[in-house]
């Protein structure tokens, strides 16, 4: 069965756009392409279909698909309009998001593979340390702190002052466990709120 034309899969965490997009082609063509081999492997007989009414059903077929792919397109965000065809991998649209500046694109990136951020690992922990302060503070809505001290190493969070849940500041000691990435189950619960969630948008 093919699925390439789930638009789903364009994402980097699964084939990327590129490799979609060269998937969607392949498949509109093949599919001329099985006509030939049919009408070259059958000889002639009561029974074969006629093969230009069969290339005329398929290009009806594929001109109707078409419309309503370009109909889609048109009513899109056209800041998505590049993930049909960029070659973005996981780890680059980790990098897109931590380069935004944005704190809720910023937060979601602990919620994946380490791997993911393994070319900015040291500025991405920097970035946790320098704006912990003004994240309690402020506290946004996409703001985990239990979520996000699961899902980090504790190195991430060696003699920072954080609030407990009474407001009180607690200092983490040093010398934590190194890896300690595990899952935010039920930390959702905890502060009444979603935890963040990776965002896919790129220009």
């Amino acid at each position: 069965m093919d699925y390439s034309a789930l638009a789903h899969l364009r994402h980097p965490f699964q084939l990327g756009g590129r490799t979609w997009f060269f998937m969607l082609v392949w498949s509109l063509l093949s599919s001329f392409g099985c006509l030939e081999i049919y009408d070259a492997s059958y000889p002639e007989s009561d029974g074969k279909l006629e093969k230009t009414g069969v290339y005329n059903f398929l290009l009806a077929l594929v001109g109707a698909w078409l419309f309503f792919v370009c109909v889609f397109l048109y009513n899109i965000d056209r800041k998505f309009i590049g993930t049909f065809y960029k070659n973005i991998s996981g780890p680059d649209n980790h990098e897109i998001m931590f380069q935004s500046g944005k704190d809720e694109q910023i937060l979601a990136i602990a919620e994946d593979r380490r791997s993911y951020r393994k070319k900015f690992e040291a500025e991405y922990k920097q970035w946790i340390r320098d704006n912990w302060a003004r994240l309690e503070e402020e506290h946004p809505h996409c703001f985990n702190p239990i979520a996000l001290h699961h899902d980090l190493p504790e190195h991430y969070f060696d003699g920072l002052e954080m609030l407990n849940g009474n407001g009180n500041s607690n200092e983490l000691e040093e010398g934590g466990t190194e890896e300690k990435e595990g899952s935010w189950v039920g930390s959702e619960s905890l502060l009444g709120r979603e935890p963040p969630r990776a965002t896919f948008s790129y220009n």
